[in-house]
């Protein structure tokens, strides 16, 4: 899978500047601030139209040498900034380390300290680079599509790390459920755990149950007190989509609850809520449908807010599987990944791939 990058072109581009950066780092181990690349017409340009004074542009124009200067200077400040309040909030789960002495941008962390949340990191940076309009990211359109499909589910993945850092839960990831037989044995463990509920027999399950693997939910999160499940306790059943727009139907609404729970003879005894996922900038409009319907919602932003709350040492127990299957899955990406170096490909150095597998 090969990617490149174009150059900065833009002061207004800071967050698809930092992926870039975040990006690199995977393959050099350390970015400098000498390393970037820019396009510094188009920089000017853009620095330009943020000046209201028309005799200041003036200037500008006459000397672009000092515009230029200027506009890097205000991205790099803009891009110190987002390092330290991104990074800064994933914590321990930051995949890098920063300070931005003798020019360093990013130095990627040593293998003992990566977790599982900061591979989940990375991922979601790749996916965010590839989604801007801005087009950083060169890809073409067989690989993108590519990603796009295991991305699906390693969103789900993140989404098991996402909910846990939101409130103390154990999880259970069921969208890899490959039939409705391993669904229902997933939802005989969940009974177990949570010490009720009667699962339908397979020859009991009506003709639109029988065909499916995960009951519409992708994974399911229940609250935890004082290291148990309690009677009553809040069930988030949660679905995850890549989905762009018109999400109205990926919303966990009462029908998508009943169906869940319509492959129990006896349901466990539980305060169920539903909760929409998605890795895309907050909407509105789409937070209200989600309230209408009784249903959280989660968007970028809530997502590395709660990926950087995750305790350290959270991801035993629930969260060992889907962590295990998030390593699998990038150590399988990254050693398929290139990029272009000098009319070259450059592939992850193999220490660093050890560190995703």
């Amino acid at each position: 899978m090969n990617i490149d990058f174009e150059p900065i072109a833009s002061v207004r581009d800071v967050a698809e500047v930092l992926a870039v950066i975040e990006l690199r780092t995977l393959f050099y181990g350390t970015t400098y601030v000498a390393d970037l690349e820019w396009d510094e017409d188009a920089l000017l340009s853009s620095f330009l139209e943020q000046i209201d004074d028309p005799a200041v542009r003036e200037d500008y124009r006459a000397e672009p040498t000092a515009g230029i200067q200027e506009a890097k200077g205000r991205l790099l400040s803009d891009l110190y900034a987002l390092i330290e309040k991104r990074h800064g909030a994933l914590a321990a789960h930051t995949p890098f380390n920063w300070d931005f002495s003798n020019g360093v941008l990013l130095d990627q962390r040593d293998q003992a300290e990566l977790t599982a949340v900061a591979i989940g990191y990375l991922w979601l940076s790749l996916f965010w680079l590839m989604q801007s309009d801005k087009n950083y990211l060169i890809i073409d359109t067989e690989h993108r599509t590519a990603f796009l499909r295991i991305f699906a589910a390693v969103f789900e993945l993140i989404c098991c790390f996402v909910v846990t850092g939101r409130t103390n839960v154990a999880t259970w990831y069921l969208g890899d459920s490959r039939d409705v037989g391993g669904f229902l044995g997933r939802l005989e463990r969940i009974s177990r755990a949570c010490g009720s509920g009667v699962v339908k027999p397979r020859g009991e399950l009506e003709p639109n149950q029988t065909g499916a693997n995960d009951g519409g939910v992708d994974l399911i999160a229940v609250e935890i007190q004082d290291g148990a499940i309690r009677r009553d306790a809040l069930a988030y059943l949660i679905g995850a989509t890549l989905q762009r727009s018109d999400r109205r139907g990926k919303i966990m609404g009462i029908p998508e609850i009943n169906r869940f729970t319509g492959y129990f003879s006896a349901k466990p005894v539980l305060a169920y809520k539903g909760m929409l996922a998605v890795p895309f900038a907050r909407s509105e409009i789409e937070e209200l449908n989600c309230r209408d319907q009784d249903c959280l919602y989660i968007g970028q932003e809530d997502i590395l807010y709660y990926l950087g709350r995750i305790p350290e040492g959270r991801a035993r127990g629930r969260l060992r599987r889907p962590g295990l299957k998030l390593l699998r899955a990038t150590a399988s990406f990254a050693g398929k990944l290139v990029m272009a170096d000098n009319g070259q490909g450059r592939t992850i150095p193999s220490d660093r791939c050890a560190l995703v597998a």
